[in-house]
């Protein structure tokens, strides 16, 4: 049981890690905390049960609220719950004036509309690293050193700061701590949010990552694997056909995967050679316009003619959908790379994604500039230097490059310009 006296006395761990003292009655205790410039806190914190999940309640900073008044508090608490009333946001703010992180960051979370999967995770996630260090203290006198500090704090299990052991977590905290003071200045609770732009710079260097390129088909043989995919026939697949066309359109256009398969008639332009692509299905999440070689045409007009496909008007849906099926699967496109033989003389370099470089390397090798290819694959631009300098999206000189690069992938193809052996496959529904 907690006294004034013990109260007095009490300091925080001799590591300086905070020490929380139990008061035996209604889940009260006190919380002693040193900050950083030597000063040590004394904050009543109380555990309770709110909507079936115990939480923590912060009741005001020693000798401020009084050991009896903390106690008081406790109770009245507990009797507001047992009413079905939520007492987290009157807490410290009622006993004090000063509102706490833990109050804060409680309130926030009641703004929310995530799943409760989600906010369980992010309970979790805080009362583990952040709320231990800076739940009791007033939002009011925390500063970037605060939250700095807590996310560089030993992780229990590892080696490392928390910042460094856990990144993907610590990033997460850092959203979840910022959100809360973003939202205590938006609603006039607070002049200005602790956290700077610059916060990760205060923070430990994180080691660069290893960046992993795909394994790719060298560009030289490219015709030659090209060939193998087109000559390739599945007697016994009704699939095989659309899911040929969709690797070739794939390969010409050097796009990723999923974009073949969200492709939609709504978005092609066919008088004027385009395929428009809206933001939501592009990796860099910025919609980008597609210059389109005329076998690319070819191989669409082809899609659009399948027996299967009973059009009234003008085509709709997805352009690439198999016979009984909505659309083309990634996993349909790598079968076939692996059926026609690719990976028996590739091995891992043989990848539907793995075309996108050997286009790259291609393209670089015919002396395309890289902030073009660098266009065409939709990569973020590299610097502000490069970015003033492409202004625009270059269409033109982008379809003068895919039609060369159309022409060279479809040069040992017996009918490069027709397609017309692809599509025969198509009217037979194979």
């Amino acid at each position: 049981m907690l006294t004034d006296t013990a109260i007095r006395n009490a300091r925080p761990k001799p590591d300086g890690s905070p020490r929380v003292l139990g008061d035996g009655r209604y889940g009260l205790a006190l919380r002693i905390s040193q900050r950083k410039d030597g000063r040590t806190t004394k904050t009543f914190i109380q555990q309770i049960k709110i909507d079936g999940r115990r939480t923590h309640v912060g009741l005001g900073e020693y000798p401020i609220v009084s050991l009896a008044e903390a106690r008081e508090q406790a109770l009245d608490n507990l009797r507001e719950t047992r009413h079905g009333n939520d007492v987290r946001t009157r807490s410290a703010a009622a006993a004090t004036g000063a509102l706490t992180f833990a109050d804060a960051e409680a309130a926030f979370v009641r703004t929310l509309s995530n799943t409760a999967r989600t906010l369980a995770n992010r309970e979790r996630e805080m009362s583990t690293y952040m709320l231990p260090k800076i739940g009791s203290l007033p939002v009011s006198q925390i500063r970037q050193a605060d939250i700095v500090a807590a996310l560089e704090q030993p992780h229990p299990d590892k080696n490392e700061p928390v910042w460094l052991a856990v990144p993907t977590v610590a990033d997460r905290l850092l959203f979840y701590t910022r959100n809360v003071f973003d939202w205590l200045v938006a609603t006039k609770q607070l002049d200005m949010s602790p956290i700077s732009a610059g916060v990760r710079k205060a923070l430990a260097q994180r080691p660069k990552k290893e960046r992993k390129h795909h394994r790719a088909v060298p560009w030289q043989q490219i015709p030659e694997a090209v060939k193998q995919i087109a000559e390739y026939h599945n007697p016994m697949s009704k699939q095989s056909a659309m899911r040929k066309l969709g690797l070739l359109f794939t390969i010409l256009t050097a796009r990723r995967s999923a974009e073949t398969i969200r492709a939609e008639w709504s978005q092609f332009d066919i008088a004027a050679a385009r395929w428009n692509k809206p933001y939501d299905m592009m990796k860099s999440r910025k919609a980008h316009d597609e210059p389109l070689s005329a076998q690319v045409l070819a191989i669409t007009a082809g899609a659009a003619e399948a027996p299967w496909r009973k059009y009234q008007g003008e085509p709709s849906g997805a352009v690439f959908a198999e016979q009984g099926k909505a659309t083309l699967q990634d996993a349909d496109m790598l079968k076939l790379v692996k059926a026609a033989g690719l990976e028996d003389q590739y091995g891992d370099a043989a990848t539907v994604h793995g075309f996108r470089n050997s286009f790259a390397d291609w393209a670089m090798a015919q002396g395309h500039p890289e902030w073009l290819i660098d266009i065409q694959l939709a990569h973020a631009k590299a610097n502000e230097t490069e970015a003033a300098y492409k202004r625009s999206d270059h269409v033109e000189l982008r379809r003068e490059m895919m039609q060369q690069w159309a022409h060279f992938c479809l040069s040992a193809v017996s009918d490069p310009e027709t397609l017309e052996s692809l599509f025969a496959d198509i009217q037979a529904g194979k």
